[in-house]
């Protein structure tokens, strides 16, 4: 008992000069301490090994891709809202429990999508893979539903395509790839999609492998055409499938032989939230101003042929990092000035639905907001972080100073693609982080294990570079 009793007292007067040295470097932190200082206590909290956890988390079967109105996609929601809610971060006035509702239409693909070849009585001679030998793409005024068997016919010259040739009546026409391009834009095309010419369906050939198509592999389609217009009684199916399916084909219908499709979409209606949390500014003066950080949480989901789309870079890893920034300023106990809105989008793979719904529902004045959007980040491949944007601004600028010093590279490219977008189209000064990754985009092969964790680190220290710098 004595031993205990002097230890005690020998320990008092310690724990006075450790309550009062703390005490006094955390009010210093609140009221005075400079950029540096703050940046520095913000980039040692940082952890690349929880970012990697929650893009693990994001990426798993439990969320199966996370397609907007899905089960999964709710799950993904709640997940973020959860997270919110333990870090501390307040749920913004005007909505309950972190989540903005709004509505929005959705293509669903229902079952695996069918491209085979039949005899003259019925027999399969051969079956094709999904998205790994064809595609179906849902263009406005196609046909999203149904099934047909017919013959081919190649198209060699873009004169036959006149509503005229009757010889195209209640064909699937053969589209070589080097007239695709010529006919999905021009005007004659389109003249054929009238009921007069009947024709059932388009397959278009594709060379994955071509340097000058964007595209190099087969992905599920889930954007919507603008405006969202379908016609499953005269509309026609379309499809691209690689170049030796494309000649296989042709050769089986030159033998007489015919093409069977079914295509099993259906558009929906879904009430869907982005999920938005808020660290509250603590000056009278500044409060009003907000710095955003978003990155949208929603993706392909199911494929319906055994895989599903993870989405690991697109985007669970701009989510990971938008709440591991949020979660290093609220242990860091530093109050900004600012306030600091988090989003976490949904509905930007149909067309930056949850983003546009946003700005013309703002939580905070959009005029006094600027918006940093993470979108694809911390891939392991060697390409520079590309600041994505509309126009130049002060916080474009401001990031690309910001990266240099921070011996970050960078290039800078200019498109509406993600969801800054709908911020500049109301002269919202707004960037997008990216790191364009074409190898696995879109398809089940974007997966954690190709995430370098330390390199989505260096994107989050950017920001909170930048929060540093223009919120406290």
């Amino acid at each position: 008992m004595s031993f205990k009793n002097r230890s005690i007292k020998k320990f008092i007067p310690i724990l006075l000069l450790s309550f009062l040295f703390f005490g006094c470097y955390n009010k210093s932190i609140n009221t005075s301490t400079n950029e540096q200082q703050i940046f520095d206590i913000l980039e040692n909290n940082i952890s690349s090994d929880r970012i990697l956890d929650n893009i693990k988390e994001l990426s798993s079967k439990k969320y199966d891709g996370r397609f907007t109105g899905s089960v999964g996609n709710k799950l993904a929601s709640d997940f973020i809202a959860s997270y919110f809610k333990e870090i501390g971060l307040k749920s913004p006035d005007g909505i309950d429990d972190y989540k903005q509702y709004y509505q929005q239409s959705v293509l669903n693909l229902n079952s695996e999508p069918i491209l085979k070849i039949i005899d003259a009585n019925g027999k399969t001679l051969k079956q094709y893979k999904y998205l790994k030998d064809f595609s179906i793409i849902p263009y406005r005024n196609s046909r999203i539903n149904g099934t047909i068997s017919a013959n081919g016919f190649y198209i060699n010259d873009t004169d036959v395509l006149n509503e005229e040739n009757r010889s195209l009546t209640d064909k699937i026409i053969l589209v070589p790839e080097n007239l695709r391009n010529e006919l999905l834009s021009g005007y004659s095309f389109q003249n054929i999609l009238s009921s007069s010419t009947n024709i059932k369906a388009a397959i278009f050939e594709y060379d994955l492998n071509n340097p000058k198509n964007e595209v190099k592999h087969f992905t599920k389609n889930v954007s919507l055409p603008t405006p969202t217009v379908y016609d499953n009684e005269y509309g026609l199916i379309y499809t691209t499938c690689i170049p030796s399916v494309f000649k296989e084909i042709l050769n089986y219908c030159n033998s007489g032989n015919s093409i069977y499709l079914k295509v099993d979409y259906s558009l929906s209606k879904v009430k869907i939230p982005n999920v938005i949390g808020l660290i509250p500014g603590n000056d009278t003066e500044k409060e009003k101003e907000y710095i955003i950080i978003s990155a949208h949480f929603d993706h392909l989901g199911n494929n319906k042929n055994g895989t599903y789309n993870p989405g690991a870079l697109d985007n669970a890893s701009g989510v990971a990092s938008l709440m591991e920034i949020a979660r290093t300023i609220k242990e860091s106990k530093i109050k900004p000035k600012k306030s600091i809105m988090f989003i976490a989008f949904n509905g930007e793979e149909e067309g930056l639905v949850g983003s546009t719904y946003f700005v013309s529902s703002p939580l905070c004045p959009p005029e006094d907001s600027v918006v940093i959007n993470l979108d694809m980040i911390g891939h392991k491949n060697d390409n520079p972080l590309t600041f994505y944007y509309s126009r130049p601004t002060k916080l474009l600028k401001e990031l690309c100073n910001y990266a240099d010093l921070l011996g970050i590279k960078f290039i800078n490219d200019v498109g509406d693609r993600s969801d800054h977008a709908p911020f500049e189209s109301k002269d919202i000064q707004s960037v997008t982080c990216i790191e364009w990754e074409t190898s696995e985009y879109h398809s089940y092969l974007d997966t954690p294990g190709k995430i370098d964790k330390n390199d989505a680190k260096k994107v989050v220290e950017l920001i909170l570079y930048y929060i540093s710098k223009n919120a406290f």
